[in-house]
C-alpha cells in the first residue's frame, strides 16, 4: 500500500508539473496583418522607417566621434538597418509606437506616434511587414550607404520612400 501511494503521489506530482510545463510554454500569440491597409500607409511607415534609422545611425556617429572610434559601413548596417523591422528588437521598437487610426466610411488609414510602447499586435505586425517589404525593395538598396555617407534623413527618406509615397498618393485618390 505505502509502496503504491508514493508512486501514485509521484505521478500526480509529475502530471502537475507537466500540465504546468505545457501552460508556460505557450506560445505568444501571433496577430495576421491586416489585407488592403498597405496602399494607404505605405509611405508613412517608410518615413517612420528611415527615421528610425536616421536617429541609430546619428546615435552611432556621436557614440564614435566622442571615442575616438573610426565608423564602418558595418556598423552603421548593423547598428542602423538590422533588426529595423523586427518589432521586439531595439532597432524595431519604433514599430510599437506606432497608432493607427482606421476611418472606414472616409477609407483612410492614419497613424501617429505614442510616447509609450504598446504591445505588438494586428497593427504593429502589418506596420513590421510593410516594413520587411520596403527594405526588400530596390528603393531600399543604396539606404546603408546613405546613412553610411551620413546623408540627411530628409534626402534619404526621398532616395528610399518616393516610389511607396507614389502609390500611397495613388490609393488616396
Amino acid at each position: 500500500m505505502r509502496f503504491s501511494l508514493r508512486y501514485g503521489l509521484l505521478a500526480m506530482v509529475l502530471a502537475v508539473l507537466a500540465i504546468a510545463g505545457g501552460v508556460a510554454a505557450k506560445k505568444k500569440a501571433t496577430f495576421p496583418v491586416l489585407d488592403g491597409v498597405s496602399p494607404f500607409v505605405r509611405c508613412d511607415v517608410c518615413d517612420a522607417m528611415v527615421d528610425a534609422a536616421v536617429e541609430f545611425r546619428d546615435e552611432l556617429v556621436a557614440n564614435a566621434t566622442r571615442d575616438g572610434v573610426k565608423l564602418t559601413e558595418e556598423a552603421v548596417i548593423e547598428t542602423s538597418l538590422e533588426h529595423l523591422c523586427n518589432p521586439h528588437t531595439t532597432n524595431g521598437d519604433w514599430l510599437r509606437r506606432l497608432h493607427w487610426t482606421v476611418d472606414v466610411v472616409a477609407n483612410t488609414v492614419t497613424f501617429d506616434f505614442k510616447n509609450a510602447f504598446g504591445r505588438c499586435k494586428r497593427m504593429c505586425w502589418t506596420g513590421a511587414d510593410i516594413c520587411e517589404k520596403l527594405m526588400a525593395s530596390e528603393d531600399a538598396d543604396d539606404m546603408s550607404g546613405l546613412l553610411y555617407s551620413n546623408v540627411a534623413g530628409a534626402k534619404i527618406r526621398k532616395a528610399v520612400c518616393s516610389s511607396a509615397c507614389r502609390a500611397q498618393r495613388k490609393a488616396h485618390a
